[in-house]
């Protein structure tokens, strides 16, 4: 949004100006995750769910 010549409103921050230098120094290469590897958490995670389904299935069965 645009406030050209007027205040933002109230509680809305002024924008600040995006400097095409400063994003390039604080570039930092993909993470594993975003390169499509796995990482621990996610397999942490993966496990988990797995183990909740395996239960789930358990309880189901009993019923």
């Amino acid at each position: 949004m645009s406030y050209y010549g007027q205040q933002p409103p109230v509680g809305v921050p002024p924008q600040q100006a995006w400097l095409p230098s400063a994003a390039a120094a604080s570039w930092t290469p993909a993470s594993e995750s975003e390169r499509g590897r796995p990482t621990d958490s996610t397999r942490r995670q993966v496990k988990l769910l797995a183990f909740y389904a395996r239960e789930r299935e358990r309880e189901l069965e009993l019923d």
